[in-house]
């Protein structure tokens, strides 16, 4: 996890290649699911979907309940004295993205990644 918050100066958005933060929110998004929902628990499962064009990716992460009734995945600001376990990975993920949030009507997050022309 460490590694991710010293990473976070590196990766200056729009520099980022497309594939660069695609795998970036989709790791973030798939270890937010285990860690802060039932896909966590013994028997649990997640899903990932990606859909790409030339000009954005779309990806999808389901997953179980949130392990707290009303959680939904926010940004926070974390320890800024650089001790806290967690708390720096949607604030990444909200970095790299277009958009990002709550899938509408299943468990899980999505995320966008859109740029005006298509890149070679």
């Amino acid at each position: 996890m460490r590694g991710r918050s010293l990473a976070l100066p590196a990766l200056n958005w729009p520099n980022v290649r497309p594939e660069t933060g695609e795998k970036c929110n989709r790791s973030e998004l798939a270890t937010n699911a285990l860690r802060h929902t039932r896909t966590g628990a013994s028997g649990g499962t997640f899903s990932v979907r990606v859909e790409t064009t030339p000009c954005r990716v779309r990806g999808e992460v389901h997953s179980g309940a949130p392990l707290h009734r009303h959680d939904t995945p926010h940004v926070f600001q974390a320890d800024l004295g650089g001790l806290a376990e967690g708390g720096r990975g949607l604030a990444l993920v909200d970095q790299l993205t277009t958009r990002w949030g709550s899938l509408p009507h299943a468990h899980g997050v999505y995320f966008l990644l859109h740029w005006p022309t298509p890149r070679t």
